[in-house]
């Protein structure tokens, strides 16, 4: 998911510091190892200690508190104290010294994985949750923005709110009436639930997806934003998640959205789509019926290099039924899309590759389509990509349109697939080895010409090389490889058994992992 929003309400607190060489304010510690006086403060010399710091010092807490006010260090070793005493604070009964201290953690946690942890080891988590139930608006805002900031991209920190029992307590949030908390909330759901999905559950379970869909209507272009980005977190992964928006009966909204005039609706709007989309054939009916393809189909031609790649993951997420694919074609999307290759962004053309190899899945109106569009020399131009990404993209994609398609086997082969394809047999990566294997095998189908030449490029030693060191699955794509070749074709046939028969023991290895591969070469 690309980057969502983040709105927070942030308080800056800063503090004077003072080095251990300069004279404290208040009286030196005494550093007397005394058992009698163990339990005495160090700074006054008379209360009982009742407050550890996070260094393991301990004072009464009049004393350190006002010493903090001056030097947030521990008087006696000098560590910083800063965020344990942040956290301190917010059991303040001072409303005004508690915001302050709320605004100054959220300051703390933003864009900061160090501070995050040492936040949560501080008991932050205990201290702060309570206080999204402030009746103080201004404490419940940074509360709110605060949690944000201490879960994004923080695991541990994502999981530690959930156990505290926060989740619940966003209903009551995203419909306070206030806009800030509001949308902080919803910051903070769409930080939560990424990439965790006991959060996605929860905020199924507590009924908290609900008030967050009423947000997609709002008047506020921000909270609009910020809803949408966070509800294809929510969705993104979790089927039960996308089940209920569905049900919810908001798709056409996301569609609506489509057409906004801010360019991050828009790109939110399509991430949610896409996340819907995947792996879900009702979602992707119910976007379709809703007129998608003709909203997503403008996005392509946007200046936003962002937007175009979200379009196209949509497109690609609605097009796993061949009904589906043959509306994004009779919209148009093909012509569209093909051109995004010669994109000068590596991710755009990873995403247009992937897209174009979906649309061709068992789909020859799709396949010719995209042949005719002048998709395949471009495609295998990215075979020679630096980026291995784009390479599989690529490669994957040129196999699909292959399969069982004469005419681009051809003109697969025309563009000089197959020498660029050879090479990756070789590669280190089992993946780009695997989608080589695939495409090789997808154009020497039923095809003398593609035949000869795979052969004639140094094609069967790789095959018989890998055969004899990787697991089964990668020998069962090669048997399947090595029976396109021979396919009709009793010289290449002869040449790999010979070949097999010359390295010791492999005979005896596929008879073992691939019987069908082994009887078809040699019974």
């Amino acid at each position: 998911m690309k980057n969502i929003l983040l709105g927070f309400i942030l308080l800056l607190s800063s503090y004077s510091s003072f080095g251990a060489a300069e004279e404290p304010l208040y009286k030196k510690v005494k550093t007397t190892q005394n058992n009698a006086i163990e339990d005495k403060c160090s700074i006054c010399y008379e209360k009982t200690t009742n407050l550890t710091l996070s260094c393991k010092h301990s004072f009464c807490k009049e004393c350190i508190f006002k010493w903090f006010e001056e030097n947030p260090s521990c008087p006696a070793c000098r560590s910083d104290q800063n965020i344990f005493y942040k956290v301190q604070l917010l059991s303040s009964d001072n409303h005004d010294v508690q915001q302050n201290a709320v605004g100054a953690i959220a300051d703390l946690a933003y864009n900061n994985q160090g501070n995050q942890n040492n936040l949560r080891e501080a008991g932050v988590v205990s201290q702060l949750v309570p206080l999204l139930e402030s009746e103080n608006i201004v404490t419940k805002q940074y509360a709110v923005g605060a949690i944000a900031n201490l879960v994004h991209g923080n695991r541990d920190n994502k999981n530690l709110i959930r156990e505290a029992g926060a989740i619940p307590k966003f209903v009551i949030l995203l419909e306070s009436g206030d806009p800030t908390v509001t949308k902080n909330a919803a910051t903070a759901l769409s930080c939560l639930a990424q990439n965790n999905q006991e959060n996605q559950n929860a905020i199924r379970e507590f009924g908290v997806m609900r008030p967050l869909v009423a947000l997609l209507g709002s008047d506020d272009v921000v909270t609009k934003q910020l809803a949408t980005g966070a509800i294809a977190n929510i969705v993104h992964g979790n089927s039960d998640n996308k089940n209920l928006i569905r049900e919810f009966g908001v798709i056409p909204q996301f569609v609506i959205l489509l057409e906004s005039e801010d360019i991050i609706v828009k790109k939110n709007a399509a991430a949610a789509l896409s996340c819907l989309a995947n792996d879900n054939l009702e979602n992707q009916n119910a976007i379709i019926k809703a007129g998608a393809v003709s909203q997503l189909l403008p996005l392509l031609g946007s200046e936003d290099v962002v937007t175009k790649q979200l379009a196209t993951g949509a497109l690609g997420c609605l097009a796993s039924c061949q009904v589906n694919q043959n509306v994004i074609r009779e919209a148009g999307a093909i012509t569209h899309l093909v051109p995004l290759l010669g994109s000068d962004d590596i991710e755009t053309k990873r995403y247009v590759a992937e897209t174009l190899g979906i649309l061709a899945i068992d789909n020859k109106k799709n396949q010719n389509a995209i042949r005719k569009a002048g998709a395949v020399p471009q495609l295998v131009h990215l075979l020679g990509s630096d980026d291995s990404t784009t390479k599989k993209f690529a490669t994957g994609s040129l196999s699909l349109l292959a399969n069982y398609n004469q005419e681009n086997q051809n003109a697969i082969r025309e563009a000089g697939a197959i020498t660029h394809l050879v090479p990756l047999l070789g590669s280190g990566d089992v993946v780009t080895k695997k989608l080589a294997i695939l495409a090789l095998t997808s154009l020497a189908y039923n095809n003398p010409d593609n035949q000869n030449l795979t052969r004639e490029s140094g094609t069967l030693p790789h095959l018989v090389a890998i055969v004899g060191s990787h697991s089964i699955v990668t020998t069962q794509f090669l048997g399947i490889a090595s029976l396109n070749l021979a396919h009709e074709n009793t010289a290449i046939k002869k040449e790999i058994i010979a070949t097999i028969n010359s390295i010791e023991g492999l005979k005896e290895k596929i008879q073992e992992e691939s019987l069908v591969f082994y009887n078809a070469l040699f019974n």
